[in-house]
């Protein structure tokens, strides 16, 4: 009973042999293992790696982010100054060309001359 086919138990070689069959897949599924551990390691550090690299690309994005807000805010500010002074300049504009439609001499005169008082006798 629980002997294995073909084998004598009183024969010692056959024992041998599947104890060295049996080494040797122990051997065989310790390498597999072994090989194994090396690709997890060195996945691991792969993906470290790759994890670092996003988090430094995350801060480079963050700071540029930061950068261009401060950017816009300016162009913005800028923009703002502008209209502000292009306004001033347009109201500016059409006073003084109300100004030339009331009293076109003043282009060429300037300020009106004082009024003159006349003399009663020559009314």
């Amino acid at each position: 009973m629980g002997q294995h086919p073909g084998l004598n138990p009183r024969d010692n070689s056959g024992s041998q042999c599947i104890l060295r069959e049996g080494q040797c897949h122990l051997d065989s599924g310790r390498n597999a293992f072994s090989q194994a551990r090396e690709i997890i390691s060195d996945k691991q550090h792969t993906i470290r790696e790759a994890l670092e690299n996003i988090n430094k690309v995350i801060e480079r994005s963050a700071s540029l982010t930061t950068g261009a807000d401060e950017t816009f805010s300016l162009l913005r500010q800028n923009l703002l100054v502008s209209a502000q002074n292009l306004e001033r300049a347009s109201e500016n504009l059409n006073r003084f060309l109300e100004i030339l439609a009331e009293q076109p001499s003043q282009l060429i005169l300037g300020d009106a001359p004082p009024r003159r008082e006349m003399d009663p006798e020559f009314q």
